[in-house]
């Protein structure tokens, strides 16, 4: 694998975190950091906990998220 495809993995998973961390926000109302650590277990399918309460629609975006 090339620097430039490592480069470029690197550079959507960053997206995705971005995305997801702010949808949580968005959606749930959550801060910053609870948004992040949602994003973080929700991605590396460690499903810890969740940090807040999620609506249908915060359910919705997690199950999406799981699928990118």
């Amino acid at each position: 694998m090339s620097w430039r495809g490592i480069a470029g993995a690197l550079g959507f998973l960053l997206a995705v975190f971005l995305v997801g961390t702010l949808g949580f926000h968005w959606i749930e109302g959550a801060s910053l950091l609870d948004s992040a650590y949602m994003t973080v277990i929700t991605l590396a399918t460690v499903g810890f906990r969740e940090a807040f309460p999620l609506s249908s629609a915060g359910m919705v975006f997690t199950m999406l998220l799981i699928l990118v």
